[in-house]
């Protein structure tokens, strides 16, 4: 909590209304500009801020581009190694308050259920599950917080990946997995890898194949064994349902 007076100590100037900011030749902010702060722009100012292509109104963008400003993204910005340190700062940031907020919210004594985030002596630590962007969990799927036995893994889902109705899992998925629906995946479920010929490979338990991508968890019509296999056809029927969205 910063007031005004603690800024202009810090030798920074009070504009007395938003108008008055933009006017600026230069603009540094951190959340993309909204239609209503255009109207306060002029043109070919330069902005820096984030632009966040692919959620921001395309309206938004074509306004900065009829205007002919010159806008740098830091949301784009990488480093020599190909990493986008802003954004990797600004993940960092949330994933830690994401957690501190759901701890916040688990505990709170009139709408939490009384859990507490992390072990004290006597009570088993809370069950956290990670999912990636781009993931769809169908209607009444459910997933073990940590794998049994230990509880020492924490369950994540990658990006892309589709659980189907009444699915499941007790291990984490990689990127562009699939569990067709109701089908449960535990950590000591017998699991038939086949290749893309329908060869088997080898028979695991599922604990084995935890974190792998591409991944295709199906359950045998006539055996009733649980298969896995390549996820091509589920990549496809992965974009398909997002193109959707």
């Amino acid at each position: 909590q910063f007031s005004d007076a603690d800024y202009s100590e810090a030798g920074a100037r009070i504009a007395p209304d938003a108008a008055s900011v933009y006017a600026n030749d230069i603009i540094l902010k951190v959340a993309p500009p909204q239609e209503a702060e255009l109207e306060h722009m002029r043109d070919r100012q330069t902005i820096f801020s984030g632009l966040q292509l692919a959620t921001h109104p395309e309206r938004t963008i074509e306004k900065m581009m009829e205007r002919k400003m010159t806008a740098v993204a830091w949301d784009f910005m990488q480093d020599r190694t190909g990493i986008y340190p802003l954004v990797r700062a600004m993940g960092e940031i949330a994933g830690t308050t994401s957690i501190l907020v759901a701890g916040e919210y688990l505990s709170h004594p009139e709408y939490g259920d009384g859990s507490m985030m992390g072990g004290m002596t006597g009570v088993a630590p809370s069950e956290v599950v990670i999912i990636g962007a781009g993931t769809d969990l169908g209607g009444s799927s459910s997933t073990q917080g940590t794998l049994s036995g230990g509880g020492e893994i924490v369950i994540s889902i990658g990006e892309q990946c589709l659980v189907g109705a009444n699915a499941g899992t007790g291990i984490p998925l990689g990127d562009r997995c699939t569990i067709e629906a109701g089908l449960y995946i535990t950590s000591g479920t017998p699991v038939s890898v086949m290749d893309e010929t329908g060869e088997l490979v080898r028979r695991v338990k599922a604990r084995e194949l935890a974190g792998h991508s591409d991944l295709l968890f199906i359950r045998d019509a006539q055996t009733g064994q649980v298969v896995c296999r390549t996820n091509r056809k589920a990549i496809e029927l992965n974009d398909a349902l997002h193109s959707h969205n």
